[in-house]
């Protein structure tokens, strides 16, 4: 039986991971200010939040550098 990875995150966390996965499967598309406006986060949040998530699913999320969002 597999555990799901973020069963031990806090829900706050796991619900910006999910919208993370919401806004690249629907949108094509996620930025920091996405996270920061919807959420209230600082800048920093919002990065630990991406970088999790690519960890999480490498597979899903490409970075762009220079400001460019990160793409499905």
């Amino acid at each position: 039986m597999e555990s799901d990875p973020t069963s031990e995150l806090p829900q706050y966390q796991r619900d910006r991971l999910k919208h993370i996965e919401l806004r690249l499967r629907f949108l094509g598309e996620v930025r920091r200010p996405d996270l920061m406006q919807r959420f209230g986060i600082q800048s920093a949040a919002a990065s630990r939040d991406l970088a999790l998530y690519k960890e999480l699913a490498p597979a899903n999320i490409d970075y762009e550098s220079r400001g460019k969002p990160r793409r499905w």
